[in-house]
């Protein structure tokens, strides 16, 4: 009995240990899988944060550190950035807990790392306290925009 008992535990255990090492990891959040994500804390009430990032067929399509920025949100604000491609976006509704921006080039939105190469998407919404990952869909390299809003 005791010889069953000793097993038992040594299975839990192993068990345990299991799940606690080989658990993935929540995406966004400061995810290690991920690169971590800049923008998901710490943001200031009726603000917008962009993460500015780029990839270009490195290894395993590691990101650089981010360039992050914060702006006020304002009904038909204009916010330029200069990545591979000049981009802009344009704040076109403010709602209670998200905007609508539109982009002045087609953008795909990152969903598991994976991309529409075909995407003519400008619009998009961007949730209170969520980060939308844009990417311009392109096959060799290309500009990353990580946006989040606190309204």
């Amino acid at each position: 009995m005791k010889k069953y008992i000793i097993i038992g535990i040594v299975i839990i255990i192993f068990v345990l240990a299991g799940i606690i090492l080989f658990k993935p990891f929540n995406k966004g959040e400061n995810s290690p899988r991920e690169g971590g994500n800049p923008v998901v804390s710490g943001l200031e009430k009726n603000k917008i944060r962009i993460a500015k990032s780029y990839w270009a067929g490195v290894q395993n399509f590691e990101k650089p550190e981010p360039e992050i920025s914060e702006y006020d949100i304002e009904l038909n604000k204009k916010i330029s950035l200069n990545g591979m491609q000049e981009f802009q976006i344009e704040i076109i509704e403010i709602n209670n807990d998200n905007i609508k921006i539109k982009t002045n080039m087609s953008m795909s939105e990152s969903n598991d790392g994976k991309i529409s190469l075909s995407s003519k998407q400008k619009e998009f919404t961007i949730e209170n306290g969520k980060t939308k990952e844009l990417v311009t869909p392109t096959t060799d390299s290309g500009d990353i925009y990580m946006i989040d809003i606190n309204i």
